[in-house]
């Protein structure tokens, strides 16, 4: 019917009751199941979802949505991009989020991590034997390492507390984002656990190498009004 037409989009947003936790280098990642249903007469447009993250009462942490996994099977999340989601129809996918970096930041990441890598090369290349490659493990040289600490150490955020996080869904042709609030314990196990990350990048695992051990850890979310 035309009187359909002029229904606004009634967006629901909801995320499953786990979110992971992880980093990389100390830059704060965030992968959770999102849920975005329109029950609406119209359909939508979303332009960009993003995640504001807080630990009682402390700064807050602006999160960007930026690739998701088409579905349970993808080996690799695809680029987020701008979407439409049908009246009676839902976007439901695994996220992941971070920090989105400014070009001078993204390229002096992408050089000290290059260094790590290539030093990390250069000394596993030098104790090859016969063509075949060692089985032991070396440890970068200190000039490269102690960029990628440092970087570490000033962006590590994760300390064991109480954390807010709200999802922020912008919509085409809409003043106000469409959210929803949660909150969760990082407890000092977990807290523990993710700094240890930093302890392996001596062997260049993380920065250099991914590494399955460095999953990040899961927490319970419990849904919160967005008035409180």
């Amino acid at each position: 019917p035309v009187r359909t037409w002029f229904v606004p989009g009634k967006l629901l947003v909801e995320a499953e009751d786990r979110v992971r936790i992880t980093h990389q280098m100390g830059y704060p990642n965030v992968v959770l199941f999102l849920s975005l249903s329109n029950f609406g007469g119209r359909r939508l447009r979303v332009k960009r979802i993003k995640m504001d993250i807080q630990r009682e009462g402390g700064q807050v942490h602006s999160l960007a949505v930026e690739s998701y996994f088409t579905d349970a099977l993808a080996q690799k999340p695809i680029n987020f991009r701008p979407f439409w989601v049908e009246p009676n129809d839902e976007w439901a996918h695994i996220v992941i989020a971070y920090e989105r970096l400014s070009a001078r930041d993204d390229k002096e990441l992408a050089k000290i991590r290059s260094a790590l890598r290539v030093n990390i090369g250069e000394k596993l290349e030098a104790k090859k034997v016969d063509g075949s490659p060692s089985a032991e493990l070396v440890v970068a040289d200190d000039v490269v390492l102690t960029p990628v600490l440092e970087l570490f150490k000033q962006k590590f955020m994760w300390a064991a507390g109480e954390y807010s996080l709200k999802v922020s869904v912008d919509i085409q042709g809409k003043n106000d984002a469409i959210s929803a609030k949660c909150r969760f314990n990082l407890w000092d196990p977990d807290s523990d656990e993710l700094r240890a990350y930093a302890e392996s990048y001596k062997w260049g695992f993380g920065p250099a190498v991914d590494d399955k051990a460095q999953a990040g850890v899961v927490c319970q979310l419990n849904p919160v009004p967005l008035a409180s």
